[in-house]
């Protein structure tokens, strides 16, 4: 028997797939399979690519209600392709806990970058989380929260880029590096850095594809023009 979903509870299911990061024709999906989710729950699946790499992602929802119908998202399930980069290749994120973390974010997460996240009620509260791989249960490790600099646009400031790249440039590496991602910055001349933050040591790292750690007097050599986007 189909169940008595109200639309408001459907509208908050819809921005949380489109904030969690899946496709846009997964709502249909999504209030289909809700309205005969007799047992409580239901999920919807989903694969992507994220920097060339293939990503498996499964959504899950519970029946919270009490005296009607209510269904809240309950867990993000993602599966990396094997890849020496992960430190973990698959993991559970419980989304009630308050780890709510989107696909990029995950897969950040689990490639071992911190994410930042904002509190309060104008986001005034910021901290940072890592993925803990030491306190596993049953194969699924949390995010815990990490102490670090809280301000990534001072970090730029303070690193030797701030006066190389546009502040178009910097408002998306900000909101890049926020998300943990590995941005990329092509140098005119062909070459590629790729910035990390690392919040607990106060600094933005710079990386080659290889992924090996670089001086940043290499990044300090004429960069006229770049572009920043998430790198691989």
């Amino acid at each position: 028997m189909a169940l008595d979903l109200s639309e408001e509870n459907m509208q908050r299911l819809d921005k949380k797939i489109t904030v969690i990061g899946m496709p846009e024709e997964l709502k249909t999906v999504m209030r289909e399979r809700a309205s005969n989710a007799d047992e409580g729950y239901f999920f919807l699946d989903h694969k992507t690519v994220i920097d060339d790499q293939n990503v498996e992602v499964t959504l899950g929802f519970q029946n919270r209600g009490t005296r009607q119908d209510w269904f809240e998202p309950d867990l993000l399930g993602v599966t990396l392709q094997r890849n020496p980069a992960n430190i973990v290749d698959r993991n559970v994120f419980f989304l009630p806990s308050g780890e709510d973390v989107n696909i990029r974010e995950a897969y950040n997460l689990m490639q071992g970058r911190a994410i930042m996240r904002h509190a309060g009620i104008f986001g005034e509260d910021t901290y940072w989380m890592r993925l803990n791989i030491q306190n596993e249960f049953h194969g699924i490790r949390g995010p815990e929260i990490v102490k670090g600099h809280k301000d990534v646009e001072d970090l730029i400031r303070q690193s030797p880029m701030a006066k190389k790249v546009s502040s178009e440039e910097k408002t998306a590496i900000v909101r890049g590096l926020e998300q943990g991602d590995r941005h990329r910055l092509d140098r005119a001349d062909g070459a590629s850095f790729f910035l990390i933050a690392n919040p607990e040591k106060d600094r933005i790292d710079l990386e080659n594809e290889k992924r090996q750690l670089l001086n940043w007097k290499l990044f300090s050599q004429a960069i006229h023009e770049s572009h920043a986007r998430p790198g691989r």
